[in-house]
């Protein structure tokens, strides 16, 4: 198998990835690069992730905290943001991308309450 075809089955072999899949979606990366990212601050293989603050310092250019959503419902939330922005959103165990007031995750998490959100800064 050669080395692209190595990368490509990264995404099929994966579970627990969501930080993986939200950082390559709010960052316009490709998976494996945001996989790369993600395994150089310690995520283990199939393992899953917790955001640390070692991560977001070296996001911190790229992202800022809103405060004022946390403990919020996603679907209010939703209704608040810029309609036009992009967020990483933190709910229990769980994170996805928001682009344009959608989630960018297969799954619902409308009922949850946010734990941590960030705006992405475009540069």
């Amino acid at each position: 198998m050669n080395e692209m075809n190595e990368m490509n089955e990264i995404r099929y072999t994966e579970t627990n990835d969501c930080t993986v899949r939200a950082i390559s979606q709010a960052f316009n990366i490709t998976y494996e690069a945001s996989h790369a990212l993600c395994k150089a601050y310690g995520r283990v293989d199939r393992a899953g992730f917790h955001v640390d603050a070692k991560l977001l310092g070296a996001m911190r250019d790229r992202l800022f905290i809103l405060d004022q959503y946390t403990g919020k419902v996603v679907s209010s939330v939703l209704k608040l943001i810029d309609p036009l922005g992009t967020y990483i959103c933190l709910v229990d165990g769980h994170m996805f991308c928001i682009r344009n007031q959608k989630s960018l995750d297969g799954f619902d998490n409308s009922r949850k309450r946010i734990r941590r959100i960030f705006k992405g800064v475009t540069k």
